[in-house]
């Protein structure tokens, strides 16, 4: 379910630019403000807003839900710039954030801001909570073989100032990293960032920036 567009597939690029959400929405799957699931190669978004409620049984954020496939490559491109939420973000169980839920590919998010709170919709769920970046997928499972997924992420100049709720992997910008470290030509960078929001983990991992870190994560 998205505020403007819902799920997108094949090789398409999807740009969305001073666009606005107002509306609440609730979904039982994937859910987000602006766009809910998109498979496609390249995603653009700046300045975009979103003001409404997204409620989701699993994968919920402001702006963007989900990007990416499983398999992959740098090719896939998500850049969110200049952005905005300002509404309440909750889930059931899975991912949750203000701008981005959950990504393959390569992810660069700018100058974006969270002022939403974003929750568990009761307090024994919901896992990956962020106030900007939910988590990237470190693996899949294609037949017999487990394959680890290409993910890339910069983010910069990032501010949270919403309350941020969950169980596990709790963090004022990203949830958490990756559990494979960066293939060769990607990143995983958070540059300028900040918190003002208050976090709130029940049993589990979390920080003022990020929730949970693996490797050698620059910062």
């Amino acid at each position: 379910t998205g505020g403007l567009v819902g799920n997108s597939t094949g090789n398409v690029t999807i740009t969305f630019i001073r666009c606005i959400n107002n509306g609440n929405l609730e979904g039982t799957s994937t859910t987000a403000g602006l766009l809910s699931y998109m498979q496609g190669t390249t995603l653009i978004v700046d300045e975009c807003v979103n003001n409404g409620k997204i409620s989701s049984s699993s994968y919920a954020a402001g702006l963007v839900g989900r990007f990416g496939k499983d398999g992959a490559t740098m090719d896939f491109k998500c850049n969110i710039t200049n952005s905005v939420n300002n509404g309440e973000v909750c889930v059931a169980t899975g991912r949750a954030a203000g701008i981005l839920g959950r990504a393959v590919g390569n992810v660069m998010i700018s100058g974006c801001i969270n002022n939403g709170h974003i929750h568990p919709k009761t307090t024994s769920a919901a896992v990956n909570v962020g106030g900007i970046y939910g988590d990237s997928i470190s693996e899949y499972t294609s037949g017999s073989t487990t394959v680890k997924t290409k993910n890339g992420f910069v983010i910069t100049d990032c501010y949270n100032y919403g309350k941020i709720e969950g169980t596990n992997y709790v963090g004022g910008i990203v949830s958490r990293f990756p559990t494979v470290k960066p293939e060769s030509g990607y990143k995983y960078i958070i540059e300028a960032c900040g918190n003002a929001g208050e976090i709130i983990c029940v049993g589990g991992s979390a920080g003022g920036i990020v929730g949970y870190l693996y490797g050698t994560s620059i910062f």
